[in-house]
């Protein structure tokens, strides 16, 4: 009965009827008997056809059990290891099966040697596949790898060090991988006590955000084990660390630093705090940034290249004389700050390479008196009365330096716009945006091409001229009295010149850069019907009627 049934088995599955093969070698292991090692190999191969690996493997065993002296349990064996891309199990096992085979049995000896060749072919082709190849790497290169890393990611050293043992070892003694700390409300704690141990307590850079403070464990004994001095960027939000520095007895600690950003703005009480911590070495200082906080008399920085203020405090006169002991400033943001009227008598003084000029909420009276002979980018949001006197000095200083001029929120002659306007010809960014009527005598004006007036201008072109020829990106939001008519006549001007049918010559054209961008948000009179033109000439365009915040505050 049994040997029917294996036999019947035998059948069916070189047949490629696997379940029916499946099912007779199940009977014929009912009755127990010298040859079941050979229905339960039998039934393992079945078992492999159907993808059943581990039912398979289980028989394999069983074959070796019964029948340990007998070559079939350990074939069966190995090629499901080879299978299952356990390769070391799969090559021992033909070793075995190897041992087992009669002499003469040439086939089966030939079929063995050649399925260990494929298992070591297929092992070397996986080690190659997945071999750790930054192992073979120096230290100092893998190091600049994983620096490259954290400049989009400051938690790439944490990332790195779980993909292998190799890279946690190579990482976790890195300790310039470890050199900038950001705390936030993420167990500081932990956090601080890991990079301080990895960077042997030399950090480069230290940010402590104000979300930080709010988390139980927070005290400022984690900087304990700091070496402040080694500090070149210092970014604290809500944290008085000058007093501090001032408490643990290391007033002049930072003797290295670079860069100082201080925010108070969520201060309980931010005009307390101390104005700034003391510098072992002030003139190392280059980028100062100061919120909600005090500034009192201090000069004893003179090499700034960057400074940035917001709602800060300043006794009089202060402020201008800082800025006269720093002018190497290259760029310089004001935000938020009283005026200081006892300024205004004051000689200026020029600032050099000041390339970059920020006024929000701000316009302090001396900066109108101030030289700025490089300055490229200029930009002014809803300055208090006084700021028109600030541009016609531009204007009468014959400034011609800009590429990026914002004027937002500002109300002041439009003719002094034009003109500064006239003398930018290297202008390419402009946004003149929530103005009464501002826009549309600028953008008529930018859509109207003169002729070169002088003779010599008129030698070297007979084309006309457009006010800013290298503008490309216009920012009109807000801008009631634009028209689309306007707009069109603004893009149509400064395209290309059509070519002319039958002849290899184009129209003529104002020789000025295409406008590439333009932004004319909650611009109400602009009539759609000019808008299909528009975006089909210039590359990028925005045009939302209205923010859902106005729609609810009409």
């Amino acid at each position: 009965m049994s040997r029917s049934a294996f036999q019947l088995g035998i059948s069916k599955y070189q047949a490629g009827d696997y379940q029916s093969a499946l099912r007779h070698f199940t009977e014929a292991l009912k009755r127990k008997g010298p040859n079941n090692f050979l229905i339960l190999d039998s039934r393992a191969a079945v078992y492999f056809k159907l993808g059943e690996i581990k039912e398979a493997m289980k028989d394999a065993r069983q074959t070796i059990a019964l029948a340990p002296d007998k070559w079939q349990g350990y074939a069966r064996a190995a090629r499901l290891f080879l299978a299952s891309k356990k390769f070391e199990s799969s090559i021992a096992m033909i070793k075995l099966a190897l041992e087992r085979l009669k002499e003469t049995d040439h086939e089966r000896r030939a079929s063995l040697l050649s399925l260990e060749k494929e298992a070591l072919r297929d092992m070397e082709a996986h080690r190659k596949r997945f071999a750790d190849n930054m192992g073979k790497l120096p230290i100092e290169l893998f190091g600049e790898i994983a620096r490259i890393l954290m400049q989009e990611d400051l938690a790439a050293p944490i990332f790195l060090s779980q993909v292998s043992k190799h890279w946690r070892e190579v990482v976790h003694n890195i300790p310039f991988l470890w050199d900038t700390l950001v705390l936030t409300q993420r167990r500081p704690k932990q956090k601080a006590k890991i990079w301080l141990e990895r960077s042997h307590g030399k950090l480069r850079e230290l940010i402590v955000r104000s979300s930080a403070l709010d988390v139980p464990q927070w005290s400022a004994s984690l900087f304990d084990e700091l070496e402040w001095c080694h500090l070149r960027v210092l970014r604290v939000q809500r944290w008085d660390v000058a007093a501090y520095l001032h408490s643990t007895k290391q007033a002049n600690s930072l003797s290295n630093l670079e860069c100082l950003q201080l925010d108070h703005s969520d201060n309980n009480d931010p005009w307390r705090v101390r104005s700034l911590p003391m510098l072992g070495d002030p003139q190392r200082l280059r980028q100062l940034d100061m919120k909600s906080m005090p500034f009192t008399a201090n000069t004893r920085f003179t090499n700034l290249t960057s400074l940035r203020i917001q709602s800060v405090t300043f006794f009089a006169g202060v402020l201008f004389d800082f800025l006269k002991n720093n002018q190497s400033l290259e760029h310089l943001s004001i935000e938020s700050i009283a005026a200081l009227t006892d300024d205004q008598n004051k000689d200026g003084f020029c600032l050099p390479y000041l390339s970059t000029l920020e006024l929000k909420k701000s316009y302090p009276i001396f900066i109108h008196s101030l030289d700025l002979p490089k300055l490229q980018i200029l930009r002014v949001e809803s300055p208090p009365p006084g700021h028109d006197s600030f541009l016609q000095q531009l204007v009468s200083k014959g400034l011609s330096s800009l590429i990026e001029l914002k004027l937002s929120s500002v109300q002041c002659r439009v003719d002094t716009t034009i003109n500064l306007l006239r003398l930018s010809e290297n202008l390419e960014v402009l946004e003149v945006s929530n103005t009464s009527s501002h826009a549309a005598v600028i953008v008529e004006a930018l859509a109207n091409p003169s002729y070169p007036r002088s003779n010599s201008e008129q030698a070297l072109s007979s084309s006309p001229t457009s006010l800013c020829p290298r503008l490309s990106h216009v920012n009109l939001s807000k801008s009631p009295d634009l028209q689309g008519s306007a707009l069109k006549r603004m893009v149509m001007c400064r395209l290309p010149p059509a070519p002319v049918e039958g002849s290899s010559a184009g129209t003529q054209g104002t020789n000025a850069c295409p406008i590439s961008s333009l932004v004319i948000d909650e611009c109400p009179n602009i009539d759609p019907v000019h808008l299909p033109w528009l975006r089909e000439n210039v590359g990028s365009i925005s045009c939302i009627y209205m923010k859902k915040k106005a729609k609810f505050r009409a």
